[in-house]
């Protein structure tokens, strides 16, 4: 067993390597993340049906999520993206009702279903956010 021991250093260069938005992301998604599932969840508990509600919280949420996503991760003002940034939340609508319908399918709970969805749903959004939205290489990248 010649296993090498990683240095202390090797994690702390793994970490600078990760493109520094990925952070900024995950802060500003937790902000994001309070006023969307909070609509969400305020509509889910109206008479509307599921779709419908999900629907308008993802709505309500795009543009709240656009501003702070655009300027503050990717340091984007850029209001012609709008229209991408509602494409790439479509196919993380879509993904998300068919996911959360799938758990309601095998009786999980409304709040526990969508909530264990949260983490999965981030990512997705990062991804697309970064690649298909705003389309930029990390800063290191940058000429």
């Amino acid at each position: 067993m010649n296993a090498r021991m990683p240095r202390a250093t090797e994690g702390s260069a793994a970490r600078r390597r990760i493109d520094p938005r990925f952070w900024r992301f995950l802060l500003v998604g937790v902000l994001n993340t309070a006023f969307g599932y909070s609509l969400f969840l305020v509509l889910a508990h109206s008479p509307l049906p599921l779709f419908v509600a999900m629907l308008l919280a993802n709505v309500g949420a795009i543009g709240f999520n656009f501003r702070t996503t655009g300027q503050w991760v990717f340091g984007s003002r850029d209001f012609r993206l709008l229209g991408r940034f509602f494409a790439g939340y479509g196919v993380h609508f879509l993904i998300n009702y068919v996911a959360l319908r799938a758990l309601l399918a095998f009786d999980v709970p409304l709040v526990p279903a969508s909530a264990g969805l949260l983490v999965p749903m981030a990512v997705l959004s990062f991804l697309i956010n970064r690649h298909f939205v705003f389309d930029l290489p990390a800063p290191e990248d940058r000429p």
